[in-house]
C-alpha cells in the first residue's frame, strides 16, 4: 500500500489532492487493484472498541513534513510517467500514420484494363491490363465465353506477338460457358516491344485481338 492509498482511505488528503488521486485511479489498473485490497481497513478499524486502542507517544515533529514530501514526490513521479507514456504513444501513432500514408503516395497506379476487339463473330469477350516489369510484361486477363456449353470441351490460347512478327503462346485455359476466366500471364517481351495480344481458338484461329 502506498502513502497515497492510506491517506486517501483515511480521508487525510486535501480536496485538490483527493481529486488528483481519483483521476489517477481512473486510468491506473494497478493502483486501483492495490486500493481495493485494503478498502475495508477503515471499517475494520472502526469496529475496534475504544478501550483496546493504545495511543502511543506522538510522532516526532519532522514525521509529517517527511510524509508530505514523500507524497508530493510520488505524485511528481506518477505525472512524469504519464507524460512520458503519452509522448511515446503520440510518437508511435505518428509512425503508424506515416507508414499508412507513404505507400499510398509512392505506390504506382495500376494500368486500366483494355478491351480486345473481335476478329470473328464468336461469342467471347476479353480485356487485359498490361503491367511493365523489369523482366518483361505481366498480362492480367479476363475472358468470358457467352455461347452455349457444348457436350465436349475446348480451350482458348493467349498469344503475344512482338514488333518483328514473332509469336509466343503465353497462356491456355479450358472454356466454360458464361464463367469468366481470370488469369495472370507473362512474357519476357518489354511493353514497348509487344505489338499484339490475341485470344485464339485451340486450333489457332484468332477470335479477339488487342493492339498494344
Amino acid at each position: 500500500m502506498s502513502l497515497h492509498d492510506g491517506a486517501y482511505l483515511l480521508g487525510a488528503l486535501s480536496p485538490e489532492d483527493r481529486r488528483a488521486y481519483e483521476e489517477h485511479l481512473s486510468g491506473c489498473a494497478s493502483c486501483s487493484a492495490a486500493l481495493a485490497e485494503v478498502a475495508g481497513l477503515p471499517g475494520l478499524l472502526g469496529r475496534l472498541p475504544a478501550d483496546v486502542i493504545e495511543i502511543g507517544d506522538p510522532p516526532p515533529a519532522d514525521v509529517l513534513p517527511g510524509l508530505l514530501a514523500a507524497v508530493q514526490l510520488e505524485r511528481h513521479r506518477a505525472r512524469r510517467r504519464f507524460r512520458v507514456g503519452l509522448a511515446a504513444l503520440a510518437t508511435a501513432a505518428a509512425v503508424v500514420a506515416a507508414a499508412l500514408i507513404v505507400p499510398a503516395v509512392v505506390a504506382p497506379r495500376r494500368p486500366a484494363a483494355v478491351a480486345f476487339a473481335p476478329v470473328t463473330d464468336a461469342p467471347v469477350n476479353a480485356s487485359a491490363a498490361l503491367i511493365e516489369k523489369t523482366w518483361g510484361t505481366e498480362v492480367d486477363l479476363r475472358c468470358t465465353y457467352t455461347g452455349k456449353q457444348t457436350s465436349g470441351t475446348f480451350s482458348y490460347l493467349l498469344v503475344a506477338t512482338d514488333r518483328s512478327g514473332h509469336e509466343v503462346q503465353i497462356a491456355t485455359w479450358r472454356v466454360v460457358s458464361n464463367t469468366p476466366v481470370v488469369l495472370v500471364a507473362s512474357t519476357s517481351l518489354q511493353r514497348a516491344d509487344l505489338a499484339t495480344l490475341e485470344v485464339r481458338f485451340q486450333t489457332g484461329k484468332p477470335l479477339l485481338r488487342l493492339n498494344t
